[in-house]
């Protein structure tokens, strides 16, 4: 039990449909229940802020940035615009664990994720790591929301990541 589990199991769930709907319609219905199951146990968990034992309460740059891709995921087998919906306002916590402008550092970076909105703590792993949860979910949302009016913020949060990954390359 925890959200960013069941995000996650959703998201595999709602990969196996796009995977198994030609070749077995039982199965990949199989994989589309559980899918929009865990989804929705994920949200519940979300609002009450039920986590892991082991793991604790998930950075919200990680579980958001997933929530996002899993939201776009379900959205784009279901075309439910509530899945759209919840993706777009996943979208703008993700973008709010950012670090967008330069900092007063003697080398400044900008670009990189904080694990939550109050930008204490980096968002780092010490080795199972989800860097790619925010920048995966909000580059699958930039597929399917061209026409949004979020989309120039998601491509500004995807290059000023792209920035970051530039500019520590020499130090790195």
């Amino acid at each position: 039990e925890g959200a960013f589990e069941n995000l996650i199991a959703a998201a595999a769930e709602a990969q196996g449909y796009k995977t198994f709907k030609e070749e077995d319609e039982i199965f990949a219905s199989w994989c589309l229940r559980s899918a929009m199951d865990d989804y929705q146990n994920a949200l519940r968990e979300l609002e009450e802020n039920i986590y892991t034992p082991r793991w604790g309460k998930v950075p919200e740059s990680q579980v958001y940035g997933e929530a996002v891709l899993t939201s776009v995921l379900l959205y784009q087998i279901t075309n439910n615009e509530e899945y759209l919906n919840n993706a777009i306002k996943f979208s703008k916590i993700v973008m709010a664990c950012q670090q967008q402008e330069y900092p007063l550092w003697d080398i400044p970076v900008r670009g990189f994720f904080y694990e939550n909105r109050d930008h204490l703590t980096n968002l780092v792993f010490e080795h199972r790591g989800h860097f790619d949860a925010p920048i995966y979910g909000l580059s699958k949302l930039c597929e399917i929301g061209q026409d949004y009016p979020e989309y120039p913020d998601w491509i500004e949060t995807l290059n000023l990541y792209k920035e970051y990954i530039l500019s520590i390359i020499n130090y790195t």
